[in-house]
C-alpha cells in the first residue's frame, strides 16, 4: 500500500486524501519509521534532481501530519543514514544535494513547532488566573514529545562535531559542510532564525581546519548574532584561522 501511495503521489504530483489517510494510519500505529524510511529510500531512486526536489516537498507535506513524533523519527534516521561510514550510496550523485535538503527541512519545521509549542503554554499561562494555573498545572506543561524533538536536533549537531572532530576527511564530513551551507543558504524566515544558534562554533572552526575552503567568513558569519560582542571575537578568531591555515 505504501508503495502505491508513493507511487501516485508521485505521478499526481500531489498527496491526495487517500495517500495522506494511509499516512495517517501509518502514524496512528506509532509506524512513523516506516513510511518515513520507505519514501526516503523511494525518494533517492527517482534519480532526478527535479523529481526529488518535487517528492522532498511531498513528503514535508505529510511530516506535518503528525509532526513532534515524526520529525523526531526522520531527524534520527536521516542523520544515522548520513553519519554511516559503511553507506557510501548517499554520497554520490544526485543524491547527497536532496537529502542534504530534506534533512534542513526537517530541521527548520522541527525547531518552529518547538519555537510554537513554548510560546503557546507561556501565552496560556501569562493570560490565567494564577489560582487557575495551579489548578491546571500538568496541562499547562510543554508535551514530552516537543523536548524530546528538541534533544533530538541537539543530538543530531552534536553528532556533526564529533564527526568533524575526528581530524581527518572522509565522506560524513561532505555530507556535514552541506548542511551548514544548505541552512546557511536557506530563505530568512523565522525558522532560519531559530536553528542558527542550534549549530556550535565549533563546528565550524572543525571543518574549517579539515578543509578551510569548504566554510567561508561569509558562511560562519550568517551563524553569528551582530549584536553579541562575543560572537565579534569569534568571528575574529575565525579569520585568523582561516588566514593561518591558507583559507583567505
Amino acid at each position: 500500500m505504501l508503495k502505491k501511495a508513493w507511487l501516485f503521489a508521485q505521478r499526481q504530483n500531489w498527496a491526495s486524501p487517500n495517500v495522506l489517510h494511509l499516512i495517517d494510519h501509518c502514524n496512528r500505529a506509532g509506524a512513523h519509521k516506516s513510511w518515513f524510511e520507505f519514501y526516503m529510500h523511494h525518494m533517492m531512486k527517482l534519480r532526478c534532481p527535479d523529481v526529488m526536489n518535487r517528492a522532498i516537498e511531498t513528503i514535508c507535506a505529510c511530516l506535518l501530519l503528525e509532526p513532534q513524533e515524526t520529525l523526531i523519527t526522520a531527524c534520527v534516521l536521516m542523520v544515522d543514514f548520513m553519519m554511516d561510514k559503511k553507506s557510501q550510496v548517499q554520497f554520490e550523485v544526485p543524491y547527497v544535494i536532496p537529502l542534504v535538503k530534506l534533512l534542513t527541512q526537517v530541521m527548520l519545521m522541527s525547531v518552529w513547532i518547538i519555537d510554537r509549542e513554548y510560546k503557546k503554554v507561556n501565552a496560556w499561562r501569562s493570560g490565567e488566573p494564577k489560582q487557575k494555573r495551579l489548578k491546571m498545572a500538568s496541562d499547562t506543561q510543554v508535551h514530552p514529545s516537543i523536548k524530546i524533538l528538541q534533544e533530538t536536533i541537539e543530538v543530531a549537531v552534536n553528532k556533526f562535531v564529533k564527526e568533524s572532530s575526528q581530524g581527518s576527511l572522509y565522506q560524513p564530513i561532505s555530507s556535514v559542510c552541506h548542511i551548514v551551507r544548505m541552512i546557511a543558504g536557506a530563505p530568512e524566515s523565522e525558522a532560519k532564525q531559530l536553528l542558527l544558534p542550534y549549530l556550535k562554533h565549533l563546528l565550524f572552526f572543525q571543518l574549517a581546519r579539515l578543509e578551510p575552503g569548504s566554510i567561508s567568513f561569509e558562511l560562519f558569519a550568517t551563524f553569528c548574532d551582530p549584536a553579541n560582542e562575543d560572537h565579534d571575537l569569534e568571528k575574529l578568531k575565525f579569520l585568523c584561522l582561516l588566514r593561518k591555515s591558507g583559507g583567505l
